[in-house]
């Protein structure tokens, strides 16, 4: 007695992400899903790549945005069946209250920003610490006559 087997592959018929657009600011996170519909029961797989990876890094669905600019995420099966979703990734933005302060020796002054989206530290620094130190947002004047420029620096994630 004998038997004879045949094993067919079947392919994946679509791919559908989640999402098919995506903006995001320096050092978000997001992750997409993605649908697989088969007709059968053999999808194992999908494979992550970045269009731009110094833009976006994605692992398993997670995007990681990197820098500012656009890419596009693919997710593709084994047998190549594939669905990209567009991300565009743009650099947060601060905006500080006061452009121009005055001081006398020990005079202090709270800094005050806003940013957008708000998610990011924000780190002041003086270029010149015997004019004026920073300690948190207060920016203090020292013994030294002159003039300074205090830096907000944004850290990201």
């Amino acid at each position: 007695i004998s038997c004879s087997v045949s094993v067919e592959a079947v392919k994946p018929s679509d791919i559908k992400l989640s999402k098919s657009k995506l903006d995001m600011y320096i050092g978000d996170t997001e992750t997409i899903k993605a649908d697989v519909i088969s007709e059968g029961d053999n999808f194992t797989s999908l494979t992550w790549t970045s269009s731009e990876p110094t833009v976006v890094s994605v692992t398993d669905g997670k995007i990681t945005a990197v820098n500012s600019g656009s890419a596009a995420i693919t997710a593709k099966t084994a047998d190549g069946s594939t669905a990209s979703c567009k991300i565009n990734v743009k650099t947060p933005k601060i905006s500080i209250s006061s452009k121009s302060e005055e001081l006398f020796f020990g005079d202090s002054i709270n800094a005050y920003y806003d940013l957008e989206p708000g998610e990011q530290e924000v780190i002041l620094t003086s270029s010149d610490t015997s004019i004026a130190q920073v300690e948190g947002n207060t920016i203090t004047a020292m013994g030294n006559a002159g003039s300074c420029t205090v830096t907000a620096t944004m850290f990201y994630g």
